[in-house]
């Protein structure tokens, strides 16, 4: 494999794994209610939109 390939497949994993994760973070409203709570309290929009999440940021704040 050449170094061209691994990056490649590094690249391609590691998208994966965001993906996952994201469908994970998503449809867990357990999660999500446990992040933020009616008060404000947790993890705010700006820090799920810093951690690349903003489309389920703008969903479940907005």
């Amino acid at each position: 494999m050449t170094d061209n390939e691994y990056i490649s497949a590094l690249k391609l994993l590691i998208d994966s794994a965001i993906s996952v994760g994201r469908d994970w973070l998503w449809n867990d409203s357990d999660i999500m209610d446990t992040l933020t709570d009616e008060n404000g309290f947790g993890l705010t929009y700006d820090d799920f939109v810093m951690a690349g999440f903003k489309e389920i940021a703008d969903e479940y704040f907005h």
